[in-house]
């Protein structure tokens, strides 16, 4: 095995799956092309799936994270990875690459079991970029670096869920192509207008809609109208906060997407308000319309150097956060940064 820059070349298929009895993965999971896939599973899995793209589309790995189980006192469990690899179908797979997962949380349990999360959601792999049109084969596997009866860890993944594999169709491009998209709101509706430079290709539109940006789902749908090449639509009921938006145009198995657009309602632009700012021995901040579940929140100079790191379990009211800085730390520019496994949202502030 290959380690560089948090990334791993895996050479060769000489693994054996190795469960230790005192720890093990129980789930693993993807964001890929803005959909989530969670293993093993009989309703989310990615196993089996057929994904179709156009030539020139993208089709983008943006998070994985992978769930493991410890006994108190036995196995350490150290690090998750999700290993993925693309081929042509009917050619000689290539090595496996991956990615590795940081802690995010300990999971509780009434069992006695010490689980673990481990996530990355800073992600942004193409998986089909330069790939001309044809049919591949898509090969994942979650690992977890664990070593039984030991505090340390080995240097590779000694348990893992692997075998699960779909296919990828890259056809020819739709002729067509968005030529703007823009969305507004009053404060009750949302309004979406796009345009396209040609839709004689064109079989109808899919208005799209999510509350993250990465996961969508289907509004409604448009079909084209004679020779018009601008379009136009209402969402009358659009959640309070955070709206996102784009139009997929579709012909047969050929699609194109717009690009995304997002509208706030009934809330103000900013998620994450720092008060009082500048800040001085306590970071205040309130997490504005932001829903409800676990986020992780770090604080980074302008260099990009960690200096301090909470979890917050968020109940989706507009509440403040209090973090401690490091009494030392330098007057400047710092970042506050909140993600979840879907969701990213960053604010600048002042110390002095």
């Amino acid at each position: 095995m290959l380690r560089r820059f948090g990334v791993f070349v895996v050479f060769g298929l000489c693994y054996s799956v190795v469960f230790s009895q005192d720890a093990g993965i129980y789930e693993g999971g993807i964001i890929l092309g803005g959909t989530g896939y969670s293993e093993p599973s009989s309703t989310s899995s990615i196993n089996n799936v057929v994904i179709i793209k156009n030539a020139g589309q993208q089709l983008n790995l943006t998070s994985a994270y992978v769930k493991t189980f410890k006994k108190t006192g036995a196995s350490n469990v150290c690090s998750g990875y999700l290993f993925y690899r693309i081929y042509q179908q009917n050619s000689t797979p290539p090595s496996f690459s991956g990615v590795t997962c940081s802690s995010l949380s300990n999971l509780n349990s009434s069992d006695g079991l010490q689980n673990q999360e481990w996530f990355n959601n800073t992600i942004n792999i193409d998986l089909i970029s330069g790939l001309n049109e044809g049919d591949y084969i898509l090969d994942l596997y979650y690992g977890a670096n664990i070593n039984p009866g030991s505090s340390g860890c080995s240097d590779g993944p000694s348990a893992f869920i692997r075998n699960i594999q779909a296919k990828v169709t890259i056809t020819p491009p739709l002729n067509a192509s968005f030529a703007g998209f823009i969305t507004s709101s009053d404060n009750e509706y949302v309004y979406l207008q796009w345009q396209v430079a040609d839709s004689s290709d064109v079989q109808y539109f899919t208005v799209e809609k999510s509350s993250n940006g990465v996961q969508w789902k289907t509004l409604d749908t448009v079909l084209p109208s004679g020779n018009l090449d601008r379009y136009f639509y209402i969402d009358s009921l659009p959640q309070t906060g955070l709206n996102f938006y784009r139009i997929k145009a579709s012909a047969g198995n050929k699609t194109i997407y717009s690009l995304s657009r997002r509208n706030y309602v009934g809330v103000v632009d900013n998620l994450v308000t720092v008060y009082p700012n500048p800040v001085k021995q306590n970071l205040r901040f309130e997490m504005s319309a932001l829903i409800q579940g676990k986020y992780r929140a770090l604080v980074f100079s302008s260099a990009g150097v960690k200096i301090a790191e909470k979890f917050i379990d968020h109940d989706g009211k507009d509440k403040y956060v209090t973090i401690p800085l490091p009494p030392a730390v330098s007057h400047g520019i710092y970042w506050i940064v909140l993600m979840t496994k879907n969701e990213f949202y960053k604010q600048n502030f002042l110390i002095q």
